[in-house]
């Protein structure tokens, strides 16, 4: 992966060195500036910060269980497809992978343990996932602290390139206040608190009001969208 450094200089444009897939897209969806990537808000969450027991799974659930890997191979019965087996201590989840790289037979070899996160069905055998995501972990991966934000982003960008790039943008741009204390209505946070609870939010949150953009940290944004519309708008009404 691309060190995601040179995109994020707040006084300058991309450097001119060539540049990787993800910065093109970058520059296309013109995060160039780390207030750009500040600014770049989630359009929904998952929540990695918990996981559940195979068996308490139910059809069309979307969540993530933690298991090892029983058995894995290439299904040639009918359409071809890798099939991985894996066992917690309540129960057996098959993995289906219809579109697979050679690569994953020795990734997903037996006795590995796997963080699984995808839509749990029925299936002929018993409960499984169709193209999960998976993650390699050991008894010291630790969970997530905070829901997983899912971007606006495009082929070229993958998320966890743009997780990091946001998380660096965010450490480093100008999000002191502006406004006079006395402007802001009641209840609402600062800009750099709105800002850093909307990429990471803590599970404990009330998840609706975030999903509505309801919750206090999108208000704050929205005033701060009216008000810049209106002093503009005042502005040109000045020069008129």
């Amino acid at each position: 992966m691309a060190d995601p450094a040179p995109l994020l200089d707040t006084a300058k444009p991309l450097a001119t060195k060539p540049r990787s897939a993800p910065q093109q897209a970058l520059l296309k969806l013109g995060l160039v500036r780390d207030i750009d990537l500040a600014l770049h808000l989630p359009l929904r969450y998952e929540d990695e910060t918990r996981i559940v027991p195979i068996a308490s799974l139910h059809d069309g659930e979307v969540a993530q269980v933690q298991g090892i890997v029983r058995a894995c191979e290439v299904d040639e019965r009918r359409r071809r497809q890798l099939v991985v087996l894996v066992h917690d201590t309540s129960g057996e989840l098959r993995l289906r992978f219809l579109n697979f790289y050679a690569s994953q037979l020795k990734t997903y070899a037996v006795g590995r343990s796997l963080r699984i996160r995808g839509e749990a069905r029925s299936g002929l055998f018993g409960r499984e996932m169709v193209h999960p995501t998976c993650k390699l972990v050991d008894e010291a991966t630790a969970l997530p602290q905070s829901l997983t934000p899912v971007y606006p982003s495009t082929a070229a960008l993958p998320q966890a390139y743009l997780r990091k790039v946001v998380a660096s943008g965010m450490a480093r741009a100008p999000l002191h206040e502006l406004l006079p204390t006395d402007w802001m209505p009641p209840g609402l946070p600062t800009l750099h608190a709105a800002l850093r609870l909307l990429h990471q939010p803590p599970p404990e949150i009330d998840a609706e009001a975030l999903e509505a953009r309801e919750h206090p940290a999108w208000q704050r944004l929205k005033f701060d969208e009216l008000l810049a519309q209106q002093l503009a708008q005042a502005e040109a009404q000045r020069v008129r």
